[in-house]
């Protein structure tokens, strides 16, 4: 059994995330300098920024979605919910309206859900650095398990044959 991680963190979500990790740095840097009279400003910034770094990335992490034997996990820092493979109606992968390529879930409940798994820039060429490669191996891996669980997907031509063509994702 394949097991994927996939997932798009919303940019609200994200920003405030970043927001919290923000929060950290403030609240660090204050405690330090009130604790030492000011002698320790960079001290606290330093102590800060390490502090709000780890809150963030903790936060980013925690965000997820995991394609899974039972079903679809979606995660956030706050909750957990697994949608059940019986759900999933179909997947596609199509141009998202800011010019993204995106694989999306339709899901039956809620009536006319959709689940975005994933969304990439476009494909133009070899895998060209770790960000790409990392983004083909996940792109991979979710086909994969889809198919595991005869879910039917659409793939626009002109992606399908970019990813096969470029990234030798065969579909």
């Amino acid at each position: 059994m394949t097991q994927a991680r996939a997932g798009v963190v919303a940019p609200a979500r994200g920003a405030a995330y970043l927001a919290v990790g923000l929060l950290v740095v403030a609240i660090t840097c204050g405690v330090v300098v009130a604790a030492f009279d000011g002698d320790r400003l960079f001290t606290g910034l330093l102590i800060g920024a390490a502090l709000g770094v780890a809150a963030a990335l903790a936060l980013f992490a925690r965000d997820a979605i995991w394609l899974t034997a039972d079903g679809i996990v979606v995660s956030t820092p706050w909750s957990r919910q697994t949608t059940p493979w019986s759900t999933v109606l179909a997947a596609r992968f199509a141009k998202d309206t800011d010019g993204r390529w995106s694989l999306t879930l339709d899901l039956s409940e809620p009536a006319g859900g959709e689940l975005t798994l994933l969304a990439v820039p476009p494909v133009q060429r070899e895998v060209a650095n770790p960000y790409e490669l990392r983004k083909r191996q996940q792109v991979k891996r979710i086909l994969a398990t889809l198919h595991e669980h005869g879910v039917p997907t659409t793939v626009l031509p002109e992606i399908g044959a970019a990813l096969d063509q470029h990234w030798r994702v065969k579909l």
